[in-house]
């Protein structure tokens, strides 16, 4: 008989079988683009603040944690506007 996996405290391990990643809160306290509003922005245009928003979306859809979510957005960023970005999370 199979055993239901819970998604709480869910840990990533690579090919060796080291630590890649620990979630430690459920899954359901997860960030979902249904969530996203953009509080302040420093960005020049309304499309570029709601272009943000459709990458972050992605990135979510794409999961991984905070670092990949970051590199990300700013490869978007740089391939579509060109220039160097940074991305903080």
């Amino acid at each position: 008989m199979k055993r239901p996996i819970s998604l709480e405290n869910l840990t990533l391990l690579d090919e060796k079988g080291d630590l890649l990643r620990k979630w430690r809160e459920p899954t359901s306290k997860a960030l979902r683009a249904s969530q996203i509003e953009m509080k302040s922005s420093s960005l020049p245009d309304d499309d570029m603040t709601a272009q943000a928003i459709q990458f972050l979306a992605d990135a979510l859809d794409k999961g991984g944690i905070e670092n990949d979510i970051a590199t990300f957005m700013k490869t978007q960023f740089e391939t579509k506007y060109g220039h160097n970005w940074n991305c903080i999370m």
